[in-house]
């Protein structure tokens, strides 16, 4: 079974709409996968708008690929790389750490939430709980709660 950024089993993301490299609900990936699928991503619509400016328009349906076009408040496997760069632009929204892969097999790769030298109690991701989806700058550096 997949892990997630946290370590642990790697949850669902959204099965309505259903997302996932796999279109199985999942932010899992594989060594194909050159857009590293993995950031399970809580739709805004500053996002969407980022994303369409970036040449991924999100928001419009593509039923030919059985896309339902998205909107504010949907959850969607996002590539990495978008997701840091809204990040960036302060676009990014949150994410579900719970739902986010730590990467391919073989990659190995895990996010650890960081804390500040001062900072004594638990770290942004930790404090949030299980399943609540925090900012991602929670993994970059610590940050603010939803």
């Amino acid at each position: 079974m997949a892990k997630n950024v946290l370590g642990g089993e790697l949850q669902a993301c959204s099965m309505d709409p259903m997302t996932g490299y796999f279109r199985d609900g999942c932010c899992h990936t594989r060594k194909g996968d050159t857009g590293m699928h993995t950031i399970c991503a809580v739709m805004t619509e500053d996002f969407l708008i980022y994303s369409k400016s970036m040449g991924n328009d999100l928001m419009t349906p593509r039923l030919e690929f059985q896309f339902p076009g998205l909107k504010a408040g949907d959850r969607w496997c996002v590539c990495l790389g978008r997701w840091v760069e809204a990040l960036r632009d302060a676009l990014s929204g949150a994410c579900d750490l719970r739902a986010g892969a730590s990467g391919p097999p073989g990659r190995g790769a895990r996010a650890r939430p960081l804390r500040e030298p001062s900072e004594a109690g638990p770290s942004s991701a930790e404090s949030a709980g299980a399943g609540s989806a925090v900012p991602l700058g929670a993994i970059v550096s610590p940050a603010r709660q939803l």
